[in-house]
């Protein structure tokens, strides 16, 4: 009776709230793929020759027997029939396909063309617009109509509500009407990060930073510079540095390689050993390694003695370094390799029994495949 009463309460909280939807991993099984929970059972039998991960509850899977792809939905059944030689993932219910005369369009969930297959490039959608490439680019709304006229040689996304474009060989800036806010007058230029941007000049090759005025901030120019992040951007001379939002260094020419920042935290290299930094250049995890990577739910991974483990920001090694192989942390999961695939928990514990011929990471690349 007990259990009766919780089983309802829970299927009322469930009914009231929206249960999150199960992980699911794609997992091979001898030679086909199906889908795997965080039990390591088989919830869709391995019987594709490839899949993708489920985004707005759709897979990609490819038919086994034509080699053209579909989507299924979390029951394990085709709803979108295995027609296409080109397929993406779903990004907020969207996903671009190619129709049989190579144009690109999208379909909603149902299989169903949201977006008419007549652009030759097409983009996903970010803050409610895509880039598409008609001859030209130029910016279309969810219904496929040109927000922007396709009119650029080249279009970079929007970011701080404005889009790099280049014409006729100079990079500016235009809003999410198309109108110029800033010229065409750079060799080069990245999106806007933070309120700054990066662009490089013509004479002299070098990349300085500016502001939505196009007023430059700083006197500083550099041979590298990248993205704002956390307040600081990479930026080289000889070696790699920080500098911040007024184009000062922060610190200079310190480091062989630096990363971007995850989590508040850069990896960085001098010699032959990594460590991590923090936004005042400052080593906060010292190079000690031969490999490392980015931080995830807390936890970084590093290679030691050819295992793989996982250290916390203080630097302390909370997984032993016992894996072939291992991904990043993606809500409180990894995938990882001893012996066979399985996946662990954030304590180390394995959730699903490394057995398996091979398991998909949840984040790796989007999904994007082209059958010739």
């Amino acid at each position: 009776m007990k259990r009766v009463i919780l089983l309802i309460v829970a299927m009322l909280v469930c009914h009231v709230y929206v249960c999150p939807a199960q992980q699911l991993y794609p997992a091979k099984d001898g030679k086909y793929w199906g889908f795997i929970d965080l039990q390591g059972h088989w919830i869709i039998i391995p019987r594709y020759r490839s899949i993708g991960v489920f985004s707005s509850g759709r897979a990609p899977v490819e038919n086994k027997s034509t080699g053209l792809w579909g989507y299924m939905n979390r029951k394990g059944h085709l709803v979108i029939p295995a027609k296409y030689k080109h397929v993406n993932d779903f990004v907020d219910g969207l996903a671009q396909l190619k129709d049989e005369d190579k144009n690109y369009g999208m379909i909603d969930t149902t299989g169903a063309w949201v977006i008419q297959p007549e652009f030759d490039r097409l983009e996903i959608f970010k803050d409610g617009v895509a880039r598409a490439n008609k001859g030209k680019w130029g910016v279309i709304d969810r219904k496929g109509a040109w927000v922007i006229q396709p009119q650029f040689d080249a279009l970079q996304d929007f970011s701080d509500g404005l889009a790099a474009v280049k014409e006729n060989g100079k990079w500016g800036y235009v809003d999410k009407q198309g109108k110029w806010v800033i010229q065409p007058v750079y060799e080069n230029a990245e999106p806007f990060h933070e309120n700054r941007a990066r662009v490089r000049n013509v004479v002299a090759g070098k990349w300085f930073i500016i502001n939505k005025k196009n007023e430059r901030i700083g006197q500083g120019e550099f041979k590298g510079l990248e993205d704002f992040q956390y307040g600081v951007a990479k930026a080289s001379d000889s070696w790699w540095g920080l500098v911040d939002s007024l184009g000062q260094w922060v610190c200079k020419d310190k480091f062989d390689i630096l990363g971007d920042f995850d989590e508040g935290l850069a990896r960085a290299r001098n010699g032959d050993l990594w460590g991590w930094v923090n936004t005042k250049g400052e080593w906060v995890i010292k190079p000690t390694f031969a490999h490392n990577r980015d931080f995830s739910d807390g936890l970084a991974r590093v290679k030691v003695n050819g295992l793989w483990g996982y250290i916390n920001k203080s630097g302390a090694m909370v997984i032993q370094p016992v894996f072939e192989h291992a991904w990043k942390f993606t809500d409180g999961y990894a995938v990882v390799v001893k012996g066979g695939y399985g996946v662990i928990n954030t304590a180390g514990e394995f959730v699903v029994p490394p057995k398996f011929k091979k398991i998909r990471p949840l984040e790796e690349d989007p999904f994007s495949v082209q059958r010739q």
